[in-house]
């Protein structure tokens, strides 16, 4: 891509890989713009005039916007200037804003000009539909990247009584014949089926007897669960080494940083990137409730495993539930077990190409491109964590690890005669 978004910093920014990038025509569609100096811009946003300061280099185009501070009104300016980076940068004068624009307010005949009657409806901004040049590259991208969306489980997201009833049936036929004891009826059915294959719970055998729910057949994985039960922290964070390398909890995992406060608003923003396809914004939306599902009602949130999150929780006197997601923020896990640390380094080493030696600090370095994740990252462990317990493993679990960190040495090494499936006999 030409662009790169970094929307996680304070100030937020977006850097191009075009020098001198011609911006400033695109930019009057959002509001009223001036130039208070060569590298600082005014623009007028509903209510409030935002700061856009440009640094410009023989190769690359940076905007930074100091103003943008969290609220939605931000995050929608976010939103807009993203827009106006790409048609900045991918518009060819095609004339397809041209024939959209109801006002009349783009002429492209000789360049692009935008006049003074915009009325800032924001009709060119769906460069989705309205930018045939950068909706082919994007399409031909994700072709070749084979992208998957994380809208996996709609607007339902998963709950721990659902994985109770599972384990209450052993994850067998009775339980899908049930629709769990009627909590997962119709499409919640259907996000809980994709949960169970996403989290190792159940593989799906075409052999099998039976639908499409009855033919998800319960796994060796679904057994260690099924012992140690649905509210042990043990059995989600073990789920979640799995999730993560599936598309929705592969994509919080990657793009939301520990520490950092994020609203509803600030979540699709950044699944722009993912769900472009997605204008009408449905898709991002179902993923923002299917999070807030999963924070306020799973160990996930409720013990903090993977994130903790400001919600608010209100039932009807006739028993409907609402659940409105104020805030997320990625968390630490507090109380995170030996043996779990020890599967996500397994698994971490298989996603890698079977790479069974490497040292703690490139497991804690994430920005090494790479098919693993490393247990740092999925479960927010420091250096100062992670010596311990991995010392601990090397004592107490010499025949799958050993780690050294003496005398000026960083290395782990996995007994390559081991497997994940291998570490699970340790529950």
């Amino acid at each position: 891509d030409r662009f790169t978004l970094q929307f996680d910093m304070v100030p937020p920014r977006i850097e191009t890989n075009v020098p001198n990038l011609k911006w400033v025509h695109w930019g009057k569609t959002i509001g009223g713009i001036t130039r208070e100096s060569d590298n600082l811009f005014q623009i007028k946003y509903k209510e409030k005039i935002y700061k856009v300061e440009v640094q410009s280099t023989d190769k690359t185009t940076t905007f930074c916007l100091p103003d943008c501070q969290g609220s939605k009104e931000d995050i929608q300016f976010q939103t807009l200037m993203r827009s106006v980076i790409i048609k900045s940068i991918y518009c060819v004068g095609c004339g397809e804003c041209e024939a959209e624009c109801k006002y009349n307010c783009i002429d492209m005949k000789e360049g692009i000009v935008i006049g003074d009657n915009c009325v800032h409806c924001y009709r060119c901004h769906n460069v989705r539909d309205h930018c045939l040049r950068y909706s082919s590259i994007k399409n031909k991208m994700k072709e070749e990247n084979k992208v998957e969306t994380p809208d996996r489980y709609f607007t339902f997201g998963v709950r721990e009584e659902w994985v109770d009833t599972f384990v209450k049936y052993k994850g067998e036929r009775d339980f899908w014949l049930s629709d769990g004891d009627g909590k997962v009826p119709n499409k919640k059915k259907d996000a809980f089926r994709n949960f169970v294959l996403d989290s190792g719970l159940a593989v799906y055998d075409r052999k099998a007897e039976g639908d499409k729910y009855t033919k998800c057949l319960p796994t060796p994985f679904a057994k260690i669960i099924i012992e140690e039960g649905a509210s042990s922290q043990v059995s989600w964070a073990l789920m979640l080494v799995n999730l993560v390398y599936t598309p929705a909890f592969n994509w919080f995992v990657n793009n939301m940083e520990f520490g950092t406060v994020y609203n509803p608003d600030s979540i699709k923003l950044r699944l722009d990137n993912v769900m472009e396809n997605d204008s009408k914004g449905r898709g991002k939306r179902n993923v923002v409730d299917a999070l807030k599902v999963i924070i306020a009602k799973t160990p996930l949130g409720t013990d903090g495993i993977f994130a903790e999150g400001d919600i608010d929780i209100k039932v009807s006197a006739s028993g409907n539930e609402t659940i409105t997601l104020n805030t997320i923020t990625r968390t630490s896990w507090s109380t995170p077990d030996p043996r779990v640390i020890l599967y996500s380094l397994y698994k971490f080493a298989e996603n890698c190409g079977d790479y069974y030696q490497f040292s703690l600090t490139t497991l804690l370095d994430d920005t090494i491109e790479r098919d693993g994740i490393s247990p740092t990252r999925i479960f927010g462990l420091d250096r100062e964590t992670m010596v311990p317990m991995l010392n601990g493993l090397s004592v107490n679990y010499s025949e799958f690890i050993n780690a050294s960190f003496t005398l000026g040495l960083d290395t782990i090494n996995l007994r390559p005669d081991k497997t994940s499936e291998d570490v699970l006999s340790l529950f």
